[in-house]
Protein backbone atom coordinates (compact mmCIF):
# COMPACT_ATOMS: atom_id res chain seq x y z
CA UNK A 1 0.00 0.00 0.00
CA UNK A 2 0.80 3.61 -0.96
CA UNK A 3 1.11 6.56 1.30
CA UNK A 4 1.46 10.16 1.21
CA UNK A 5 5.21 9.74 2.04
CA UNK A 6 6.33 6.13 -0.12
CA UNK A 7 4.29 6.56 -3.64
CA UNK A 8 5.59 5.83 -6.88
CA UNK A 9 8.02 7.54 -8.60
CA UNK A 10 5.51 8.00 -11.70
CA UNK A 11 3.50 9.99 -9.48
CA UNK A 12 6.32 12.87 -8.35
CA UNK A 13 4.87 15.00 -11.23
CA UNK A 14 1.36 15.29 -9.43
CA UNK A 15 0.26 18.27 -7.02
CA UNK A 16 0.21 17.05 -3.76
CA UNK A 17 -4.17 16.70 -3.88
CA UNK A 18 -4.07 15.14 -7.14
CA UNK A 19 -1.43 12.34 -6.15
CA UNK A 20 -3.32 11.55 -3.05
CA UNK A 21 -6.06 11.00 -4.94
CA UNK A 22 -4.01 8.77 -7.45
CA UNK A 23 -2.77 6.98 -4.00
CA UNK A 24 -6.31 6.08 -3.00
CA UNK A 25 -7.53 4.98 -6.30
CA UNK A 26 -4.51 2.68 -6.58
CA UNK A 27 -4.66 1.42 -2.87
CA UNK A 28 -8.52 0.25 -4.05
CA UNK A 29 -7.22 -1.29 -7.36
CA UNK A 30 -4.80 -3.24 -5.45
CA UNK A 31 -7.41 -4.21 -2.79
CA UNK A 32 -10.00 -4.88 -5.46
CA UNK A 33 -7.76 -7.31 -7.22
CA UNK A 34 -5.77 -9.01 -4.04
CA UNK A 35 -9.83 -9.95 -3.82
CA UNK A 36 -10.36 -10.93 -7.35
CA UNK A 37 -7.08 -13.49 -6.80
CA UNK A 38 -8.13 -14.27 -3.53
CA UNK A 39 -12.00 -15.41 -4.78
CA UNK A 40 -10.14 -17.30 -7.87
CA UNK A 41 -7.57 -19.48 -5.40
CA UNK A 42 -10.97 -20.49 -3.46
CA UNK A 43 -12.91 -21.49 -6.40
CA UNK A 44 -9.70 -23.83 -7.73
CA UNK A 45 -9.20 -24.84 -4.26
CA UNK A 46 -13.21 -25.67 -3.91
CA UNK A 47 -12.51 -27.44 -7.76
CA UNK A 48 -10.06 -29.45 -6.74
CA UNK A 49 -11.59 -30.48 -3.06
CA UNK A 50 -14.87 -31.50 -5.10
CA UNK A 51 -12.63 -33.72 -7.39
CA UNK A 52 -10.42 -35.20 -5.11
CA UNK A 53 -14.00 -35.88 -3.28
CA UNK A 54 -15.48 -38.01 -6.04
CA UNK A 55 -12.00 -39.71 -7.25
CA UNK A 56 -11.54 -40.96 -3.22
CA UNK A 57 -16.00 -41.82 -3.06
CA UNK A 58 -15.50 -43.41 -6.33
CA UNK A 59 -12.42 -45.72 -5.29
CA UNK A 60 -14.71 -46.34 -2.05
CA UNK A 61 -17.52 -47.51 -4.15
CA UNK A 62 -15.11 -49.61 -6.17
CA UNK A 63 -13.56 -51.29 -3.03
CA UNK A 64 -17.04 -52.22 -1.37
CA UNK A 65 -18.53 -53.47 -4.91
CA UNK A 66 -20.20 -50.37 -5.16
CA UNK A 67 -22.16 -48.55 -8.88
CA UNK A 68 -20.20 -45.74 -8.98
CA UNK A 69 -23.05 -44.06 -11.34
CA UNK A 70 -26.41 -42.72 -10.74
CA UNK A 71 -29.51 -45.25 -11.75
CA UNK A 72 -31.54 -41.87 -11.92
CA UNK A 73 -31.54 -40.54 -15.35
CA UNK A 74 -28.87 -38.11 -15.99
CA UNK A 75 -30.14 -34.21 -16.12
CA UNK A 76 -30.69 -32.64 -19.64
CA UNK A 77 -28.29 -29.24 -19.96
CA UNK A 78 -30.88 -27.91 -22.32
CA UNK A 79 -33.06 -28.03 -19.70
CA UNK A 80 -31.80 -26.94 -16.71
CA UNK A 81 -29.97 -23.78 -19.27
CA UNK A 82 -33.95 -22.90 -19.38
CA UNK A 83 -34.52 -23.71 -15.65
CA UNK A 84 -31.95 -21.17 -14.84
CA UNK A 85 -33.11 -18.26 -17.09
CA UNK A 86 -36.31 -18.59 -15.70
CA UNK A 87 -35.25 -18.62 -12.26
CA UNK A 88 -36.65 -22.16 -11.45
CA UNK A 89 -35.04 -24.14 -8.23
CA UNK A 90 -32.28 -26.86 -9.23
CA UNK A 91 -31.97 -28.55 -5.81
CA UNK A 92 -32.97 -31.88 -7.10
CA UNK A 93 -30.74 -31.64 -10.53
CA UNK A 94 -28.33 -33.70 -10.80
CA UNK A 95 -24.90 -32.42 -12.39
CA UNK A 96 -22.08 -33.94 -13.36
Amino acid sequence: MWTKYTYPHSMCHLSEEVREKAIEIANELIKKEEIREQLEKLQLQEDFIVETAIAKAEEWAKNNKLPTESSEPKADVSIIASQVQMGDSLTNVVWE
